[in-house]
């Protein structure tokens, strides 16, 4: 199989409208679940490749992690993701520009520290503080040490609780009792930006030609080995079950009729259930 680029996988795009309608209406070989930036790349290169799909996504909306709004702060606000990390090699750079979103630099930090702004003394501390977690990070990533950060970096300060708050909850929006100081350490480096707007924003807009099937939760995924798929039990008529055989997957109808594959070969057969409008 011909290998494709990053760029190439997530400028998709460029596709005609047409060619995703055809993909995601012909018969399913291929089940995408979640419609965040990796499984909407996903659809674009199988229709590309005129792949057969379906994208099944929980929330009422594409995205993932990537959500913007405007209501709670009065301007674009995204609540996961927000940085174009490693901009010298990231291909969402040159989409962003490509078409006319204004990318932002990181500005300079300024602590804000019991309802002022830090001295000098305390911005010494704080980098100290940081410095001391890079290191901690770097011994931790070195020897190969999948761990959580908090686990290597006991706060003994206040100084240290906001080096943890910022690597773990501000920068990677998790808590740094569940963060994996090896992926923080393995994360690339580089110029980060913002996108004017909202990244968020911008990716539900560069998805938004994907067919995708929202508030479709996938409850289960059984792989079993045998000739007959067994309906998938769901809540009414809305369970589907999803058959894997030797030219991919199809998606049954509501009530999960099993059907017979042509292939007499025992296959692989995958059963989802859960909510489907």
């Amino acid at each position: 199989m011909r290998a494709t680029s990053r760029r190439t996988l997530l400028g998709g795009l460029a596709l005609a409208p047409a060619l995703l309608q055809w993909a995601a209406a012909a018969e399913t070989e291929v089940v995408v679940v979640g419609a965040g930036v990796a499984g909407l790349a996903a659809a674009l290169e199988l229709a590309r490749r005129r792949v057969g799909f379906t994208v099944l996504e929980a929330r009422g909306r594409i995205g993932g992690r990537a959500r913007t709004e405007s209501t709670s702060l009065g301007v674009p606000f995204d609540h996961g993701c927000s940085w174009l990390q490693a901009a010298q090699r990231n291909p969402f750079v040159g989409l962003r520009r490509e078409r006319g979103l204004r990318l932002v630099r990181e500005a300079a930090k300024r602590l804000w520290l019991d309802g002022r702004f830090a001295g000098a003394g305390e911005e010494a501390s704080l980098r100290a503080a940081l410095g001391r977690l890079e290191r901690a990070i770097a011994e931790a990533g070195r020897a190969g040490r999948d761990v959580a950060l908090a686990s290597i970096f006991p706060a003994r300060d206040r100084y240290e609780r906001i080096a943890l708050a910022i690597t773990g909850p501000f920068e990677a929006g998790v808590e740094p009792e569940r963060l994996s100081a090896l992926k923080v350490w393995s994360r690339p480096g580089g110029l980060e930006y913002l996108v004017e707007g909202g990244l968020g924003a911008a990716l539900a807009t560069w998805g938004s030609a994907v067919p995708v099937e929202l508030a479709a939760t996938v409850r289960r995924i059984r792989r079993d080995v045998g000739r007959r798929a067994a309906p998938a039990r769901g809540r009414g008529d809305r369970a589907r079950t999803l058959h894997g055989g030797p030219k991919g997957a199809r998606l049954g109808p509501a009530g999960g009729t099993a059907r017979r594959t042509a292939d007499p070969r025992p296959a692989t057969r995958l059963s989802l259930s859960g909510s489907r409008p």
